[in-house]
């Protein structure tokens, strides 16, 4: 798992997330990064989580929206590209999105 990747879940878990996708292709210039489950728990000042973990990571790009948050394509070859579930406690790859 690349440096990027381990931080970037780890703030995830924190913030009560166990579903992580990095890499979706759901916005038209940028790929995104959407994490589930989405419930209020996962929300700092009122806003998703996930926007102010891609923000302390420099990873935040775009817009935003729901639990998702775009991310510039420069930064994709720090990340491990995929589906991430966190099962007893570990974050394993789900779906590798090359």
């Amino acid at each position: 798992m690349k440096p990027l990747t381990e931080k970037l879940l780890t703030r995830c878990k924190e913030a009560g997330y166990t579903t992580v996708t990095i890499g979706k292709e759901e916005y038209v210039c940028h790929p995104g990064i959407s994490c589930s489950p989405e419930t209020t728990e996962q929300r700092i000042d009122g806003f998703p989580a996930i926007w102010d973990i891609l923000d302390k990571l420099s990873l935040r790009y775009g817009c935003g929206a729901g639990h998702s948050h775009q991310i510039h394509n420069r930064e994709l070859p720090k990340l491990d590209i995929g589906t991430w579930k966190l099962r007893n406690g570990k974050w394993t790859m789900e779906v590798r999105n090359v």
